[in-house]
């Protein structure tokens, strides 16, 4: 209801990230975490909502940067591209798999359209990383190959869990292994 605590209902502080984040894209009102915490409740927070001015941008805006050859990696991108120089490449510390049981007709063609069309439309998933003037940096291109990789009933190792070379887009890997009649796991890594 309205009057629910956000947090004994089992509200954190990453939940109340993602609340104010929808809260903006949806209403085009930026709250400060600490408003959360102060008005836990939607009629509390409902409230304070009230009183703020629409921004002007619209919902969800966000301006483009100018198109470059590269661009300079963030603190954080950073240390995750030396750490992977460190390791040769080979370490899979930083791998996201995600595994999900799919049932029924799995058309093949529709997968992979959607994969593609998901790697079209961010840039992030066609961004690979790689140095200038012994600076690591990031090149989002504008294209990338890419294939979802089927396996058959029974096929022993897959090697599908294995280090990606950051040097190459997309760093993402999606492959349908075929459990049973109807019967698939999709296995994405990132």
């Amino acid at each position: 209801g309205i009057d629910d605590h956000f947090f004994e209902m089992g509200g954190h502080s990453l939940k109340a990230v993602m609340l104010i984040s929808r809260i903006h894209l949806e209403m085009n009102v930026k709250l400060a975490l600490a408003e959360v915490f102060q008005r836990p409740t939607i009629r509390e927070l409902a409230v304070r909502i009230g009183e703020y001015e629409k921004e002007t941008a619209g919902p969800g805006t966000v301006e483009p940067v100018e198109k470059k050859e590269y661009y300079p990696l963030s603190p954080a991108q950073k240390r995750l591209f030396i750490l992977d120089r460190l390791e040769d490449g080979e370490g899979l510390g930083y791998n996201l798999p995600e595994m999900k049981i799919l049932e029924g007709v799995l058309d093949r063609q529709k997968l992979d359209r959607a994969f593609r069309m998901l790697i079209k439309r961010h840039e992030s998933l066609r961004t690979s990383f790689g140095m200038v003037n012994e600076e690591p940096v990031q090149f989002v291109h504008d294209h990338v190959d890419f294939q979802v990789q089927y396996y058959n009933r029974g096929t022993p190792e897959t090697g599908f869990l294995k280090p990606f070379d950051l040097s190459q887009a997309p760093l993402l890997r999606v492959g349908v292994l075929e459990k049973a009649e109807n019967q698939y796991l999709l296995m994405v890594d990132m």
